[in-house]
């Protein structure tokens, strides 16, 4: 197609993007657990790789040699410390064994803890998140409980375990985990020279302490740890291998790790009603106020409606905030269109076979400043400038229903779009 361009995207204007904070940032941050947070003092590696990304972290650990979640309900010190601050995140980690023994065993002196000292977070600061510190099945497994339970006898079958009894933990409490676990894994896989375990076969190396702190400061800053240019006492390729496990891990899939089902959510639909006025859907969860942008007019109604100057694309931006945050959705959408629904309106048919497999055909195809292809969440699929041709590969679109726009000079042409296989 000459002078055309495809471009084949999930990204487009009238999707919602989900920024992350580039900016520097301080966070609050009590590590309660034992000695898998004080071995190598892992809150002091975060620090670190935290400054060397512009960011600083106050934090604080209470972490006694084999303390359980069971010992820390009735640990002072760590009440004491939870009450003492109205911290960002407070990180919670079981003694290394127990959350994979025999279920019983596990929702009897696991989960009742986890519930209390979540209470107890919550209690003093309803914004603080909880976050559990998901541990590492040990190098050969559990030999103190294989005889009694034979999953754990193996480091699959023990990491396995964990990694259930944590995410399980996250949910029960709408908090999040750190999947240090999975970074490990990720690492004993595809990296075995690099050494995680101590001789014992259970604590951590500084790599190890190293591994856990850059996964923490992916949960804790929403940022890729690879970035960062501090590798503490280990050779700084070394250390690059570890973070990009972390990124892969703990970054790229923040989203896997954040269990909160209350979690904040900001978006909306819309119906356009003819002579510029539009009447808006609030799709957002979790919200108690909102703020609309609508041209220069900020509106605080729920669902508002809105009559706008004049025809056009226009900018729309919600966000919908809570007690303790706040989330943004931003999308365009087109007004001046008669009769359109959530932004769509069949104008004219303007091409065949509808349904589609493979090609679309255009009768008497006159020439078009653009063609676009959404889908019905809005976003673009192709957009085609100075479209001419009769024919339009559409092979690569998923079997979904789309709205093909064309725009010439001061006209608009919508047609609906149906794929099949």
């Amino acid at each position: 197609m000459k002078k055309a361009l495809i471009r084949i995207s999930l990204l487009s204007f009238f999707l919602v993007f989900a920024q992350v904070d580039l900016k520097a940032q301080q966070k609050k941050i009590l590590f309660i657990g034992n000695s898998y947070i004080f071995v190598n003092d892992l809150p002091d590696i975060l620090k670190k790789l935290a400054l060397s990304g512009g960011d600083s972290v106050l934090v604080k650990s209470v972490a006694p040699g084999g303390f359980s979640l069971k010992d820390h309900v009735k640990h002072s010190e760590t009440t004491q410390s939870i009450v003492s601050e109205k911290w960002d995140f407070v990180v919670l980690q079981e003694q290394s064994q127990k959350p994979a023994l025999a279920q019983q065993v596990v929702d009897k002196d696991v989960y009742p803890y986890a519930k209390q000292l979540d209470s107890l977070i919550h209690l003093n600061s309803p914004c603080t998140k909880t976050v559990f510190y998901m541990t590492w099945g040990r190098k050969f497994g559990d030999s103190a409980h294989c005889a009694s339970w034979p999953p754990v006898c193996t480091y699959s079958g023990m990491d396995s375990l964990l990694k259930v009894r944590y995410l399980h933990m996250a949910v029960e409490n709408n908090a999040m985990v750190s999947p240090v676990s999975v970074v490990w894994r990720t690492l004993i896989d595809q990296d075995p020279e690099i050494e995680l375990y101590q001789k014992d076969n259970s604590h951590p190396t500084y790599a190890g302490s190293f591994a856990a702190a850059c996964s923490f400061y992916a949960t804790f800053f929403q940022k890729d740890p690879s970035l960062l240019k501090f590798s503490g006492k280990l050779d700084p390729a070394i250390a690059l291998t570890i973070k990009k496990a972390a990124s892969s891990i703990s970054y790229e899939r923040y989203r896997s790790w954040d269990l909160n089902g209350k979690k904040l959510h900001s978006d909306f639909t819309y119906t356009y009603l003819g002579n510029n006025e539009v009447q808006f859907h609030n799709l957002s969860r979790h919200a108690t106020k909102y703020e609309w942008t609508l041209e220069d007019q900020k509106i605080r109604n729920i669902h508002p409606f809105y009559e706008f100057r004049d025809t056009g694309i226009k900018t729309i931006r919600l966000i919908s905030f809570n007690a303790c945050e706040s989330k943004e959705a931003e999308k365009n959408i087109y007004v001046g269109v008669a009769k359109i629904n959530h932004g769509f309106t069949i104008e004219s048919k303007m091409f065949y076979p509808n349904p589609a497999n493979r090609k679309i055909y255009f009768d008497n195809n006159p020439g078009y400043d653009t063609l676009t292809i959404f889908d019905t969440y809005g976003k673009k699929y192709i957009r085609i400038l100075q479209f001419t041709e009769p024919v339009l590969d559409v092979s690569l679109l998923p079997e979904n229903s789309y709205m093909i726009i064309c725009h010439r000079e001061k006209e608009i042409f919508m047609q609906r779009l149906q794929i099949r296989r």
